[in-house]
């Protein structure tokens, strides 16, 4: 499955989406409400072309990820940010749903 349909499925439900950046540590991805930053974290021209269907937006922290669960790691990145999507990213298979 490639990111699109992991966003597509992640956004109908409680889920979130792990990226990995390095071992043990990720972007940890997590739906929002459409409209809740200034400019959509999918371009329309993305939406148009890649026949995207969820009207959500997105926002990122990164976590680490242990046995025990996982972290926010606040040193690098306090507060959940917005997360862009570009074209190139719906074609991504490195991720994880949790």
């Amino acid at each position: 499955m490639k990111l699109k349909e992991a966003l597509e499925i992640m956004s109908q439900g409680g889920s979130s989406l792990l990226i990995p950046v390095k071992m043990g540590f990720f972007i940890m991805i997590r739906p929002v409400e459409p409209g809740s930053f200034k400019t959509p974290s999918v371009p329309a021209k993305v939406r148009q072309d890649k026949d995207w269907l969820p009207e959500c937006d997105f926002e990122c922290r990164p976590v680490e990820v242990t046995v025990d669960g996982w972290r926010p790691l606040k040193e690098l990145q306090e507060n959940w940010v917005q997360w862009g999507v570009d074209a190139h990213d719906l074609d991504r298979d490195t991720y994880m749903v949790v």
